[in-house]
């Protein structure tokens, strides 16, 4: 019978990925990286982390490591986490969490086919402040616009809230003062159009004569709207300058 010679540096469990020719005493190829599990060391001698860069897990990508076994991953919303190694390699880790929203989404349809229009207002809250790909997030989390934390965290509780506050189909969420965030003591049940009243972005206009003497002042371009019959695109490219009047009225912006 032969004898077997164990080297300094083997290592009796390859599978640790610490052996710098692990493997030699059970036959593998030495000249093997991938069956000789070697490992880089780095200029001190020490071994460097597993490169993770540019491998899939899931929805992400891992772009860069940041130290103590954790990498900066790109998931395939835009988003971007770091995430512990080993959580990546063994599958627990996934996406960014848009991932667990979705399912989350997906359990609001009710009886299989009706979906919940309420647990939809809910949730476009929540892209509009914290999903920066969102195409509102500029006016709302990029702003500062926050969710209070019971309403963030529990959907139950934002609907009891909606349902005490008369919510009923068509109606959604609007904050009294536009520069403060979403909680029960900043919010109430809306319409579209009466919300488009309170937006940040609406402008007092007055409707002038040709020679610019006021006529009417109105809040909104909506409401100004409704009182003369004219339509909104058209009073605002007046006000504009794109357009010279609209029905034979002229309007500017005042402020």
């Amino acid at each position: 019978m032969g004898t077997v010679q164990i080297l300094d540096t083997t290592t009796r469990n390859p599978i640790s990925l610490i052996g710098e020719r692990a493997g030699v005493c059970w036959g593998a190829d030495i000249t093997d990286a991938e069956k000789n599990y070697k490992r880089e060391r780095g200029s001190d001698g020490r071994i460097l982390p597993e490169n993770l860069k540019g491998k899939r897990f899931g929805r992400l990508i891992a772009v860069q490591y940041v130290g103590k076994g954790k990498w900066l991953c790109q998931c395939d919303c835009g988003n971007t986490r770091i995430n512990k190694a080993q959580c990546l390699k063994e599958g627990r880790v996934v996406s960014c969490g848009c991932y667990k929203d979705e399912l989350l989404l997906q359990r609001a349809y009710k009886h299989g086919s009706s979906y919940n229009p309420l647990y939809r207002v809910w949730w476009g809250m929540k892209e509009r402040c914290h999903n920066k790909n969102h195409k509102a997030f500029h006016r709302y989390g990029r702003r500062g616009i926050t969710i209070c934390k019971e309403w963030l965290d529990d959907y139950k509780t934002f609907e009891k809230w909606a349902l005490d506050a008369g919510y009923e189909k068509g109606l959604t969420v609007e904050r009294i003062d536009n520069d403060k965030g979403y909680s029960p003591d900043n919010c109430r049940m809306a319409t579209r159009k009466e919300q488009s009243r309170n937006m940040r972005r609406n402008r007092r206009v007055a409707r002038i004569s040709e020679s610019g003497e006021m006529i009417a002042e109105y809040k909104t371009i909506v409401e100004a709207a409704e009182a003369t019959g004219c339509n909104q695109v058209s009073i605002g490219k007046v006000c504009m300058g794109k357009e010279r009047s609209t029905h034979g009225m002229f309007w500017k912006y005042l402020d």
